[in-house]
């Protein structure tokens, strides 16, 4: 493939740095990606938050069965990192987001994006699904959580 507006390459390969654990975890899911190829549904989805700190986003909570319940989650979580947040302002800024997203009276800010200090919190959507290949469904994989020395890897 030749890139019209990067004269001169023809080929880039992008290689992402894994620590290890990650590493296994993207073999083993590539390769049961091959062994089970179809994907399908699964269930109601789940929603919760996650927090962006620079580049890198992290699920805060998950489990609610819709976004007004995940915005109260992220309300609890946002008043308790305030209790330890050594800035103020981003303490006070914890604060009043959460004020308004579980407020004492009237209604909740259907806001799904919150940027306060160096984080950005957002309310995120997690579909279910389950691989499916040549009539059967994949199998827990070594790596999931909980399997280790239980038998059932």
């Amino acid at each position: 493939m030749t890139f019209a507006l990067m004269r001169g390459y023809d080929h880039i390969n992008v290689v992402a740095r894994l620590d290890p654990v990650a590493a296994v975890r993207d073999r083993e899911l590539g390769e049961r990606i091959r062994r089970y190829p179809k994907i399908f549904p699964f269930g109601s989805p789940d929603f919760g938050h996650a927090v962006q700190r620079g580049r890198e986003w992290r699920i805060g909570a998950l489990g609610c069965d819709d976004p007004s319940a995940a915005r109260y989650g992220l309300a609890v979580d946002l008043r308790t990192a305030a209790a330890g947040e050594p800035d103020p302002a981003t303490a006070g800024a914890m604060r009043a987001a959460a004020a308004r997203l579980d407020p004492e009276e009237g209604e909740q800010l259907e806001k799904d994006e919150w940027e306060i200090g160096d984080r950005r919190y957002r309310i995120v959507r997690v579909e279910r699904f389950i691989h499916f290949g040549d009539r059967v469904l994949e199998p827990p994989r070594a790596t999931d959580a909980g399997l280790a020395g239980d038998g059932l890897a």
